[in-house]
């Protein structure tokens, strides 16, 4: 019914009501937190790089500096935050269910300068008349928000930053030190005196009216318009005593962008038990219609006096529009409570399809079997519940494609065919509940960005370009341990197998690299879809890496290939939660095993080398140590690294210092502790990276946290 926007599943989210005769309460929150770094980069200190470079580079000695500084401690820090919210629901007049909410955040990053500052507030209001025959649900929400985004090329910036050097020195560049005339910026400097802010406010509402007819009060008449606008405003502001634009005398420029989506539902639903079957009946049906609408301005930049910097006068105005349009319908049948089939079906056009490609078509068919109800198993004492089901589904995913309009080009959009089948089980009074779901799913007309010719040029285009499938498994166990009136002890775990394949590629391509920084991840036929591209590299004797020799093919040719992917192949989760009498405590550890990760910003950092022609000297990590390679292992699997990792995600404990004699008044306190530990093997700082490339990302802190929780 939702087609390819919902190929992983659709999250519903139920905001909070009021209910009819319910008194006005009073809910408030507050959380008061402190970040640290959870591991530093393994950089050489001071020391360690001063022995390299009088070892290794003596005729540069002289480029040393006096001081010892720890980059990393200059440039991050420990950071407050606190978050604040407010509700109030109830029953306006004993009559009209409502619900408000405000919230106040603010957050520091705990890299230097990096900051936010949000505001937000909510309102419901779920008026019904005509003895709830008709019924309204309103909603409404707006979120003021302001970004201090610090750049984060200080974080690798401060891992190659000479150690030797001071952080500031008496000069006309603000007091940082610099390398004059040779535009290498300090880390500091790119924190402190560069000011990037985003400011975002969000607006989104709806509304939704329902009619159950008066004759048949199983069938209704539903309305529903949803709204979403976006409005950010990104300035950027480097003063003129800055190094990197005291050229310029400063540099100020402002990027607008707008963001505008309107959805439009009507629908009939049926929902009806037809006693005389022993069954039940759910249908619905209807058209739903979205517009959206984006529109940017990237001005052109200026001079801290406000003078326009002619070499750089660039200014670009965008606008973008897509629609949509279609039909939705779902239908269930339900028999004597034991046996289900459903099945739902959409058809859409998109404007931002080619003209002459057909509206898109997505639909899917389903059972399940209640067997625990079956007389051959009821009143069995071990056996509270167990049900079995199966899915078969096809849609289409235009959003693979981007915002792009492709009116005059033949492109089509994914098509993926999804089949999975599961059981869900629960045992001995539900102390024990279980689920496991077998899937698998193969994707046609793959749209992935290829690199197309154009003139003397090459440039990125969405193309159809293959066939990929998908397989795994999916287990959750939980099992309540202890149960009385005084103690509870609850365990669960969960496992998730993951594995794909490319079936095909289209014609004239052997094998597809990705638009990373280094070319890094790939695919070919029979590979999974983001596998590494790599040159294999030889090794001495001593398991050093041998500059410039790497393994050629079976034709003699020195190549990248396909070999590990960045995609795991499994996910681990394990929670408990304790209880005993006010006192609670609960922690989740969560993982993944068989990925790796290219440590790109490991590669960047692992040689300790002067730049002779520039005069200055660049920092490097201990692989250096091992290794004294001194020139760069480009597009090398030497820094191809395990990245299995477990990592503690929260340890939470609680009191409740709530009265037992009282239901009005509560109060109860929590203190939790996030990502306290990572095991891991991967020598990088976080082994949790985007697309499997480790940049030299902002690192995820381990957090420290109080909060209370009061409801009157």
């Amino acid at each position: 019914m939702y087609g390819g926007r919902a190929s992983n599943g659709v999250l519903y989210i139920t905001t909070k009501k009021g209910a009819k005769n319910e008194k006005i309460r009073l809910h408030y929150s507050a959380t008061a937190a402190i970040s640290t770094l959870r591991r530093k980069a393994p950089v050489l200190d001071a020391n360690s790089f001063r022995d390299i470079v009088k070892d290794l580079y003596p005729d540069q000695d002289h480029l040393l500096g006096a001081s010892n500084t720890d980059w990393q401690d200059v440039i991050y820090r420990k950071a407050f935050s606190h978050d604040q919210h407010l509700q109030m629901s109830g029953a306006l007049l004993k009559a009209v269910p409502f619900s408000m909410s405000v919230g106040h955040l603010k957050e520091n990053g705990i890299l230097k300068g990096s900051n936010q500052r949000r505001n937000s507030f909510s309102a419901s209001l779920n008026p019904s008349l005509l003895k709830d025959h008709l019924s309204l649900n309103l909603y409404f929400a707006q979120v003021n928000q302001k970004l201090r985004v610090a750049d984060k090329e200080a974080i690798t910036g401060a891992w190659a930053f000479d150690p030797t050097q001071p952080v500031h020195q008496d000069n006309k560049y603000g007091g940082y030190f610099i390398y004059p005339k040779y535009g290498v910026e300090n880390p500091l400097s790119m924190l402190e005196q560069r000011h990037d802010s985003d400011e975002t406010r969000h607006l989104l509402g709806q509304a939704h009216l329902q009619y159950k007819f008066h004759f048949f009060p199983s069938l209704s008449i539903n309305a529903r318009h949803a709204f979403q606008k976006q409005d950010n405003e990104f300035v950027t502001f480097r003063p003129a005593d800055m190094y990197a634009v005291a050229h310029y005398k400063g540099w100020v420029q402002r990027n607008t962008w707008e963001h505008n989506w309107h959805l439009t539902e009507l629908f009939l639903n049926l929902e009806h038990e037809i006693k005389l079957l022993q069954s039940r009946l759910q249908v619905t049906f209807g058209s739903r219609g979205r517009e959206t609408v984006q529109r940017g301005h990237d001005y052109a930049p200026h001079t801290e006096e406000g003078k326009i910097i002619m070499d750089q006068a660039r200014e670009r105005h965008y606008q973008s529009e897509s629609a949509s349009a279609g039909m939705f319908g779902s239908a269930s049948f339900t028999y004597k409570d034991k046996y289900t089939l459903h099945a739902a079906g959409s058809r859409h056009d998109f404007s931002a399809l080619n003209m002459h490609t057909k509206p898109l078509l997505s639909g899917g068919l389903g059972a399940s079997w209640d067997i625990a109800s079956e007389t051959f198993l009821k009143g069995n004492p071990w056996l509270s519940e167990l049900r079995v089901y199966t899915n078969y589904g096809r849609h289409a995913n235009p959003d693979a494609m981007g915002r792009k309009h492709f009116r005059d080009r033949q492109i089509t959009a994914e098509t993926t065919t999804k089949w999975n089948a599961g059981m869900h089980g629960a045992f001995w009074d539900g102390k024990l509940q279980g689920n496991i779901n077998f899937y698998t799913s193969i994707t046609d007309d793959m749209v992935l960005n290829a690199l197309v010719p154009f003139a003397s040029s090459q440039f990125r285009l969405p193309l159809n370009l293959g066939k990929y499938k998908a397989t795994g498994v999916e287990v959750d166990l939980n099992y309540v341990l202890r149960e009385s009136s005084s103690f509870y002890w609850q365990v669960g775990t969960h496992l998730t197998t993951t594995n794909s394949e490319v079936l095909e590629l289209a014609d004239g391509y052997r094998y597809f690299q990705y638009p990373d920084e280094r070319f890094a991840l790939g695919l070919e036929k029979g590979s999974q879809v983001r596998a590494f591209y790599l040159l294999e590299q030889l090794y001495d004797e001593e398991g050093l890496p041998i500059p410039g020799k790497y393994k050629p093919n079976e034709y003699g040719h020195v190549l990248p290939r396909l070999s590990r992917s960045s995609d795991p192949a499994y996910l681990v989760g394990f929670s408990t939660d304790v209880k005993y009498k006010k006192l609670g405590a609960s922690l989740l550890l969560n993982g993944a095993v068989g990925q790796h990760i290219y440590n790109h910003a490991g590669d960047r950092a692992s040689r300790v080398s002067p730049n002779f022609d520039k005069g200055y000297l660049v920092n490097g990590t201990r692989t250096f140590v091992e290794t004294e390679y001194r020139s760069p292992l480009y597009q090398s699997d030497f820094y191809l690294e395990k990245g299995s990792f477990l990592r503690l995600q929260y340890l939470n404990f609680s009191y409740d210092f709530s009265s037992g004699s009282s239901e009005k008044v509560g109060l109860r306190g929590m203190a939790t502790v996030q990502n306290a530990f990572v095991l891991t093997k991967y020598s990088g700082q976080d082994p949790e990276v985007k697309d499997g490339i480790d940049y030299g990302q902002y690192p995820q802190p381990t957090t420290f946290s109080l909060g209370i929780s009061m409801q009157l």
